[in-house]
């Protein structure tokens, strides 16, 4: 992978710790490691820097039969792009799955874009549990008109505004996860 940072760039990330169903508090990583979440990490040149504004949320659908409350992170890096990342619910025959990625799409995008202003490159992005597949709670049908959805054949998927463009993809093995990384390549139109 090609060093793109510079120096006088600035970093930065935003982190929202899932809850646990039956407490409320964060859940933590095995081994008692912190809490586990999902976070978004980013740079931006030091002549674009202006700041960046974060927040998170508990999903208010969530699947009852499992412990973990659902959560997202979102991040406006400011007069650059909005940017969101999540882990839907992992059990399909709920629903909850296809609940959230609505709840994403239609209500907290549009709020996070209204809150910070902004109206520019927007991308949410995760394991969303979910496939394109043509059927009931296939991913496509929680995408918004306005936006593209590119995915891994699998259950991660990239959601952005048609002004971004698919620049391509690529993965590798991780450990520690049930899933590789996947690098996705967007630019601006």
């Amino acid at each position: 992978m090609k060093e793109l940072r510079q120096p006088g760039d600035w970093a930065y990330y935003v982190f929202k710790a899932s809850k646990n169903r039956d407490t409320g508090e964060s859940n933590q990583c095995t081994g008692g490691r912190g809490d586990y979440g999902n976070a978004i990490m980013g740079w931006v040149p030091g002549s674009s820097w202006e700041g960046f504004d974060g927040s998170g949320w508990v999903y208010d659908a969530q699947d009852d039969i499992h412990w973990e409350k659902r959560v997202a992170a979102c991040v406006h890096v400011r007069n650059n792009y909005l940017a969101c990342a999540t882990h839907l619910a992992h059990r399909l025959e709920t629903g909850a799955a296809f609940e959230q990625c609505k709840e994403l799409m239609n209500e907290a995008v549009p709020y996070y874009r209204s809150k910070w202003g902004f109206s520019g490159p927007t991308v949410l992005t995760g394991d969303l549990n979910m496939r394109y597949e043509g059927t009931g709670s296939d991913v496509q049908k929680c995408v918004p008109r306005g936006y593209t959805r590119k995915g891994n054949g699998d259950v991660q998927h990239v959601i952005f505004l048609d002004h971004v463009s698919f620049e391509g993809s690529a993965s590798e093995p991780m450990e520690y996860t049930d899933h590789h990384a996947w690098w996705v390549g967007l630019g601006t139109n």
